[in-house]
């Protein structure tokens, strides 16, 4: 399996987002649901790479060069996140755990569930809906139905990349 660099494309050629992923088309299924961009998109290329190493990297320099509409990089990394625990940590997770909640996120990172939220808000990491709950904020108040947010495991290995290459810089 070798990993895939694609740029997504509008009707008029303009960049919208440049990613990398092991399944490129997996991943467009992922932003279809998650990214408000994704009607605009009317072409993507690929390019293939032999390891997630020359992957991550060509990905780098063509965010930086070609500057896509559509990529939001985040401005440094969080003050206590460590790389290097943090990659052993979760890849070991991970194995274990395919989902998880915003709140399990935001502790194996070390940041709070609000800047976990703006992540997601921010189209910066990917959530799957995986059901409802019923929430009242009073007893006076009507039920509400609210979404179940999971984030898949390879959702918070691309933000770990991202964290991690901030980090370097």
């Amino acid at each position: 399996m070798t990993d895939q660099l694609y740029r997504h494309f509008d009707k008029n050629d303009k960049l919208l987002y440049i990613g990398i992923s092991l399944s490129t088309v997996q991943r467009l299924g992922q932003h279809k649901h998650h990214s408000g961009w994704f009607k605009r998109i009317a072409r993507v290329e690929i390019e293939n790479y032999s390891t997630r190493e020359e992957a991550v990297q060509a990905e780098r320099e063509a965010i930086q060069k070609e500057n896509p509409e559509c990529n939001i990089m985040l401005k440094k990394a969080p003050k206590n996140y460590n790389a290097e625990k943090s990659k052993f940590q979760l890849t070991r997770q991970i194995v274990f755990s395919p989902l998880y909640s915003i709140a399990q996120t935001a502790s194996m990172f070390g940041i709070s569930e609000d800047r976990i939220k703006e992540f997601i808000d921010n189209d910066i990491l990917s959530t799957l809906t995986v059901g409802y709950t019923n929430y009242r904020r009073s007893k006076s108040e009507p039920v509400e139905k609210k979404p179940v947010i999971r984030i898949t495991g390879w959702a918070v290995i691309d933000l770990m990349q991202i964290l991690e290459s901030r980090n370097s810089k």
